[in-house]
């Protein structure tokens, strides 16, 4: 990502470049209470044919608390393992997921199987099923690397039995963009080629997403016109290259997180843009965000294209003072002192760390505990994303980035807020992509033995064997 796009109280930071146990939910204890009810998570899933997902089911006794008694699983349409893993079925449709406890109480989850043919609707609709669970793949184009050889086709085909359905896939313009002859795309754009093709071949859509990570790229775009033609060019030249793949899998992003503050103006370059893309790939589903950072708030200074096959796209960090506790790449702010910080927050649950702040950093981490940040809370803001997309008649809308910095936060509560965001964002029906693969927000595990994947993030995301 650059930059940890939403900073709640840090819409003055703006954007920078970012470098890079137990069950997300608690167990109570084992008890003889009588069953009370079974709680099925996640209650709503929309899912494509032949696709999976993972479902949990929680026993509870009457006060709430969890108890260790076994549950069997039924579905009435596709398949459900004994483990809760189901697969929907092959026919469109609404089918019922169910979990029974040993005592006859029972909880059901239900799916909406759809993937209609592409006459009967708006294609950008049709295509964002694809985009329902994706994860950002830093460190292969991007980051201040270009390693085509970082991630093979192993790689992305344990993503796609983890359960996701895409991939968003950051690329650093530089190696193939020449500022002074736009049109005509360097040497290397061969290894992006077949990177795409990879990931294709896993089964995995893809979302290329335009990931400057110097600030001048995108601030000059706000100022300079000159430029924005330049791009203009360079994105008609990209667009053109990758024109050739399936557009029902390939989705072209326009900018990570453009750095604008006047929304009318990005407005006008992003409608240029969106042109140059369409003269490259008329058939292709492009991804928007609106100015500011790719901000949940920007969406307001965004004007909805009458071209219909957009999705448009937003970012969430919120609340920042938790995601990015310990974080030094951004400029002069006060997140680098932030430490165990816990999830949910209240003044009681920080009554511990806050002594151990230090002092330029204290007002951040009083009012992130004073705000009592839980799961209602980020249902919430989720909730008004969504809105936005009602209020524009439903346009779909992509929750491109999420995530929290691992090498500060505690890894119990990282996991709460990561599943806490997850399953907010399935209520809502919005497709999402966790940053990042294997960066410092990472679902792998790094080592000098390799990538492995990290079972507290993956059981949160509800990744499938997780």
């Amino acid at each position: 990502m650059i930059g940890a796009g939403l900073l709640a109280a840090a819409w003055a930071v703006g954007c920078s470049w970012q470098p890079q146990g137990p069950d997300p939910t608690t167990d109570g204890p084992a008890g003889s209470a009588s069953v009370a009810t079974v709680r099925i998570d996640p209650p709503t899933a929309t899912l494509v044919p032949g696709q999976s997902l993972t479902f949990r089911a929680t026993v509870l006794d009457a006060s709430g608390d969890s108890l260790p008694e076994q549950v069997s699983w039924s579905a009435t349409g596709g398949t459900v393992t004994s483990n809760g893993v189901y697969t929907a079925a092959n026919a469109v449709g609404s089918y019922l997921v169910v979990a029974s406890a040993e005592s006859g109480a029972s909880d059901s989850a239900r799916v909406r199987v759809s993937d209609p043919p592409l006459d009967a609707g708006p294609v950008a609709e049709q295509r964002y099923a694809r985009l329902a669970r994706g994860i950002n793949l830093t460190y292969w184009f991007s980051m201040g690397v270009w390693r085509p050889d970082y991630i093979d086709g192993s790689d992305l085909t344990r993503l796609r039995d983890l359960g996701f359905t895409f991939v968003r896939l950051p690329v650093l313009p530089g190696v193939i963009f020449d500022e002074a002859n736009p049109g005509q795309l360097g040497t290397r754009i061969g290894e992006l080629d077949h990177a795409v093709q990879l990931i294709l071949d896993a089964g995995l859509a893809v979302v290329v997403d335009l990931h400057p990570e110097d600030d001048q790229f995108r601030t000059r775009l706000e100022s300079d016109d000159s430029f924005v033609e330049t791009v203009a060019t360079f994105w008609k030249s990209l667009a053109s290259n990758l024109a050739s793949y399936d557009p029902n899998f390939v989705f072209l992003e326009v900018l990570n997180e453009p750095q604008f503050s006047d929304a009318n103006r990005w407005n006008e370059v992003a409608r240029k843009l969106l042109a140059a893309i369409r003269s490259g790939a008329p058939d292709h589903t492009v991804i928007l965000s609106g100015p500011g950072c790719c901000q949940a708030e920007g969406l307001a200074g965004l004007t909805p294209l009458s071209d219909p096959n957009v999705i448009y796209t937003v970012h969430y960090y919120m609340p920042a003072a938790f995601t990015h506790q310990g974080t030094d790449w951004i400029a002069g702010s006060a997140y680098s002192g932030l430490h165990d910080l816990p999830y949910p927050s209240s003044p009681t649950a920080c009554a511990g760390v806050l002594p151990t702040i230090p002092d330029a950093s204290l007002s951040l981490a009083e009012s992130y505990c004073q705000a009592r940040w839980d799961s209602t809370k980020v249902q919430s803001d989720i909730d008004h994303i969504a809105d936005w997309s009602t209020a524009h008649e439903g346009v779909p809308i992509l929750v491109g980035e999420f995530g929290v910095y691992r090498a500060v936060a505690p890894a119990a509560d990282r996991a709460r807020y990561l599943h806490d965001t997850r399953m907010a964002l399935q209520r809502d029906g919005l497709g999402w992509a966790m940053w990042d693969y294997a960066g410092g927000f990472g679902l792998m595990n790094v080592t000098s033995a390799g990538r492995s994947v990290d079972s507290l993030t993956a059981a949160a995301l509800g990744l499938n064997g997780y």
